[in-house]
């Protein structure tokens, strides 16, 4: 056996036994990966409809948003973020276009002069793009922050935390507490549950399904924005363009859908009377046809 074909042979072998299917979907082109429709979303027997519920509805438990506020990183959540959107509010949460966090760490690369001068020039980038995104200090009005993404190995997260807590330290001199919550992050990789962990970050376990389509990347096309891409040797601003279309057309569909969902109007009363879904009146018939008819 040649060697090139062993390597080969163990190459689809650890694909084999590590998740098949989302290999196969990271072995394709941003342009050719697969791409969750509506159907899938929202209306599907099989759709992400009740995780997606059941995720925002965690959130809004065990972080209130009389003490929290809610910033989705990236593209990833942007399920989370367009059902709070359609069901819940548009005032307690803020879309962070930031890809490649991860990667924003300098390692001992460069000069130090160097880096000194790099990480200068990343802050005052970073400075201008948090400004335009992230919360003011008066409107945070003594709430923390709860960064949300897709963890795969954690590690965009948690930068994504101490860079955030960093600005609000390096801009206003003021200590806002920062946290955050890791989706997907549970779900068979014990070394991001321990990375989340160690920083005092929340993991939580999704359904298989919406986790493949977000580790699939499934659901770019729904994201607020498009991607803001940090690159590791500094980046030079520019601010990502709002693409809300689709995303406005994925919140509508998770309101209509919710019309006729009794327990999770119910399970909001509780949690946050002031949801957009419980100001509008009971589902009429037509709406309950409607939604009937996507459902099947």
């Amino acid at each position: 056996m040649k060697p090139i074909n062993g390597l080969l042979i163990v190459f689809y072998l650890l694909a084999f036994l590590c998740s098949p299917e989302s290999r196969a979907i990271f072995l394709l082109s941003e342009e050719t990966r697969p791409k969750v429709s509506l159907e899938q979303a929202v209306y599907g027997l099989h759709s992400d409809y009740r995780e997606v519920a059941r995720i925002v509805t965690y959130i809004l438990r065990q972080y209130p948003p009389g003490q929290y506020a809610y910033v989705g990183v990236g593209r990833s959540p942007a399920p989370v973020l367009a059902f709070f959107k359609g069901v819940v509010s548009e005032n307690i949460w803020t879309s962070l276009p930031l890809s490649g966090a991860g990667r924003m760490r300098i390692f001992n690369q460069v000069d130090p002069m160097d880096e000194r001068e790099l990480l200068a020039e990343r802050s005052e980038s970073l400075n201008s793009h948090f400004d335009h995104f992230l919360p003011s200090v008066e409107s945070l009005a003594g709430r923390s922050l709860l960064l949300i993404d897709y963890a795969y190995s954690g590690k965009s997260l948690i930068e994504a935390v101490e860079q955030v807590r960093a600005y609000y330290w390096r801009r206003f001199s003021i200590q806002v507490q920062v946290g955050g919550l890791g989706l997907a992050a549970d779900s068979g990789r014990p070394e991001a549950v321990a990375n989340l962990r160690a920083y005092g970050i929340e993991p939580l376990a999704i359904a298989k399904n919406l986790r493949v389509r977000l580790e699939g990347r499934e659901y770019r096309e729904f994201a607020e924005y498009e991607r803001f891409f940090v690159d590791s040797q500094g980046l030079k601003y520019s601010a990502p363009r709002r693409r809300g279309q689709e995303f406005d057309r994925l919140a509508e569909a998770y309101f209509m859908r919710a019309k006729i969902d009794k327990k999770l109007r119910a399970t909001l009363k509780n949690l946050y009377p002031e949801a957009r879904i419980l100001g509008f009146q009971s589902p009429t018939w037509s709406d309950r046809v409607r939604c009937w008819r996507m459902l099947f």
